[in-house]
């Protein structure tokens, strides 16, 4: 049973921490149908707070899959024209943005009009992909505060508990979410506002090793990653310019840089599937780098796909991101696999294939795209989490200004 006072703590906690609203601005809720319910809560919680209106923009996966199946390349664009009208209007507007998410895989009727039309399905994907990038970069991070949160659905509990009946499968994923994100306790805010300001501690060490190089070994994993004299590490909360406090993905308990894309070398070994944006799962993967560039890719399911995505662009196939995660992860020690990249991220050490950060250069956020590159910063339309921290792996810094250090030792940074 889901306790009705934790879904609103919850819907609170989105509101005051996540997305950090202030009185009188205008709160926007953006979701799916199978939303709904909980989107309501969200929008009392915000009027309670103070928000001078709440609007809601929740898509029915039918009106989605008839675009698809039906529409025509026009169409589609004009809907994904329609859907950056949308943040244009937040940010002109002052507004704040709490967009609920849940399962990667796509609804049945969505998958069966990817089936009818992979041409229409291909053109919706890259539209899509267009769209996040807009709300990703960190121009538009500065300017409003907008939050990605879980929300529980009975599709995607019962793709994680699926011997459990529905109503039940879904109790158990939201008494999950309270727990990560200490809804479920009754000082909530306190313990979160505790829990970020020891991720910056991390995040503020990391910063004056002056890390130039990352070894990852263990696990059959050997991989070399360098780091630019100007790589910084940072975490998910951020700053608007008029010092609204938000968190792009909340919860979230990384400590994140951006590698120099030129320069991987050798083998990574997922530890957990892969979701693809098109919902493929690839399972049991592994990457060879040689000069920045994945040059072969294995897995027992879901390679084919995946070798598609690597040529989405000439970044597809290189580095964004190198994310470490402690053993004190809230996310880990719930020892379950959410099939939700946002969650998963925070259970282990990661990289990620394609966009990188401008906010992981010192000065990115000033830097042209051009000079950005010259530092190995990468630039792609897709953005792919690839877990590989296991309790056999170590992460080590070989090249600090204090000689070389053991970040991680059995999936957990010191």
């Amino acid at each position: 049973m889901v306790e009705p006072t934790h879904l609103e703590r919850y819907a609170r906690i989105l509101v005051s921490h996540a997305v950090g609203l202030r009185p009188g601005q205008d709160l926007y809720v953006r979701g799916t149908e199978e939303h709904a319910d909980f989107a309501s809560k969200v929008g009392e919680a915000g009027y309670e707070i103070g928000a001078r209106s709440v609007s809601y923009r929740l898509t029915r996966a039918d009106e989605i899959a008839q675009l698809i199946r039906r529409g025509s390349p026009e169409h589609i664009l004009l809907h994904h024209e329609r859907e950056r009208d949308y943040y244009s209007e937040i940010v002109q507007r002052g507004g704040a943005l709490i967009m609920l998410s849940s399962h990667f895989e796509p609804p049945e009727a969505l998958q069966q009009a990817a089936c009818a039309n992979p041409r229409n399905y291909a053109l919706f994907l890259q539209g899509r992909r267009e769209n996040l990038d807009f709300l990703c970069k960190p121009s538009a991070w500065r300017v409003f505060p907008c939050t990605i949160v879980p929300v529980a659905t009975p599709r995607w509990a019962q793709k994680i508990f699926p011997e459990m009946p529905p109503n039940e499968a879904t109790a158990r994923l939201w008494n999950l979410l309270f727990q990560i994100s200490c809804t479920d306790q009754p000082d909530a805010v306190n313990r979160l506002k505790a829990r970020t300001a020891k991720i910056r501690e991390r995040e503020a060490a990391l910063n004056q090793l002056e890390i130039r190089e990352i070894l990852i070994t263990g696990g059959g994993n050997h991989l070399k990653l360098a780091l630019s004299p100007k790589a910084r590490w940072a975490n998910a909360g951020f700053q608007t310019k008029e010092g609204q406090t938000f968190f792009f993905n909340f919860p979230s308990e990384e400590i994140f840089t951006a590698p120099d894309c030129r320069t991987t070398e050798g083998r990574l070994l997922a530890s957990q599937p892969l979701r693809l944006y098109d919902g493929t799962m690839v399972e049991n993967l592994v990457l060879d780098f040689r000069a920045g560039r994945v040059v072969g890719c294995e897995a027992s399911s879901g390679r084919e796909a995946l070798a598609k995505w690597l040529q989405t662009d000439p970044g597809a196939c290189r580095l964004g991101e190198l994310g470490l995660v402690g053993r004190d992860s809230a996310v880990g020690q719930t020892q379950t696999r959410f099939d939700f990249n946002n969650l998963d991220e925070n259970a282990a050490a990661h990289v990620a294939l394609g966009q990188a950060f401008a906010l992981n250069l010192e000065g990115g956020e000033t830097l042209t795209e051009t000079e950005r590159t010259e530092h190995g910063w990468n630039r792609s339309a897709i953005h792919m989490d690839v877990l590989f921290g296991s309790e056999n792996v170590t992460v080590q810094a070989t090249k600090t200004n204090a000689g070389s250090f053991t970040l991680i030792e059995g999936d957990g940074a010191r």
